[in-house]
């Protein structure tokens, strides 16, 4: 359990006092209280989340593949709907789809809900 302190002698503030005090709640002052005490930070970095975003190089991709992780990686979120991507990248809507299912067995895109692909 967590309590957040209150103001010393007031009423209002009795009951978090009190159970801070007793050793009954854990003091919180900010989230990172809340994290640490569910061991939410050691879970996050177990599961991956804080991992850096991976670097692609032009290398490992054919030119029309790397110009789609270029644009996903310019991209709010870094997902975009497939005839966005088709659009800017300037190729024919069946030809990105092919290059992005490529990509999502390679483990680089994923895709979501209303034709959106996110770059992982």
């Amino acid at each position: 359990m967590l309590a957040v302190p209150g103001n010393l002698g007031s009423e209002a503030s009795a009951g978090c006092n009190a159970l801070i005090k007793s050793n009954k709640a854990a003091l919180y002052q900010e989230p990172l209280d809340l994290e640490q005490l569910l061991n939410w930070d050691a879970a996050l970095h177990q599961s991956g989340k804080f991992k850096p975003a991976p670097s692609y190089s032009a290398d490992d991709f054919t030119s029309e593949e790397f110009s789609l992780i270029t644009l996903l990686t310019a991209a709010p979120g870094r997902e975009m709907q497939m005839d966005e991507l088709a659009w800017k990248a300037q190729l024919p809507i069946y030809a990105v789809a092919s290059l992005l299912l490529a990509l999502e067995f390679r483990g680089v895109v994923r895709a979501l809900p209303g034709k959106k692909f996110t770059l992982l």
